[in-house]
């Protein structure tokens, strides 16, 4: 639905308004604290778009909005769309994804063998440590020490 910034206000399909109706601060999974504002449609009857747009329990549309994240967000797909954000994307998709594929492939690394997330992280945080050494060790025995790995490729 397109969000009018001016007005602070939705449009759905049908042309109403999902005006704002209050805040509410909540925190996310990670303990992140988040200023959410609600907005709640003027009227939902007899819409004809109702039942490809409304899931819920409440009698109208309900939408949670963070503005924060959604500037934030704004800014981010900016940052990437830029030619060289397009670049950094670009290096990225061959320099850590093929990480990932030397931990499963050559590693054998496939799956964690503890249980709980501070067990898991301290795993990986393990893992990392060894491929970096790895790499390093492989860069000095190379006499590649001291330059860039991979030089920024043009789109």
């Amino acid at each position: 639905m397109p969000y009018d910034e001016e007005d602070d206000h939705f449009t759905c399909p049908n042309g109403k308004h999902l005006i704002h109706s209050y805040d509410r601060k909540v925190k996310t999974d990670n303990g992140y604290p988040v200023k959410k504002s609600y907005y709640v449609c003027e009227s939902c009857a007899g819409c004809p778009y109702r039942e490809q747009c409304f899931k819920g329990q409440y009698e109208n549309r309900k939408i949670a909005l963070s503005k924060t994240m959604r500037r934030q967000k704004k800014e981010a797909e900016e940052r990437i769309s830029t030619p060289k954000g397009i670049l950094l994307r670009m290096n990225r998709s061959i320099q850590v994804e093929g990480v990932f594929g030397v931990l499963k492939q050559d590693y054998g690394f496939r799956r964690f063998l503890t249980r709980g997330k501070r067990n898991n992280e301290t795993r990986l945080f393990i893992l990392a440590v060894a491929f970096n050494i790895q790499k390093l060790c492989s860069r000095i025995a190379n006499g590649r020490f001291g330059k860039a790995l991979f030089e920024l490729k043009a789109a």
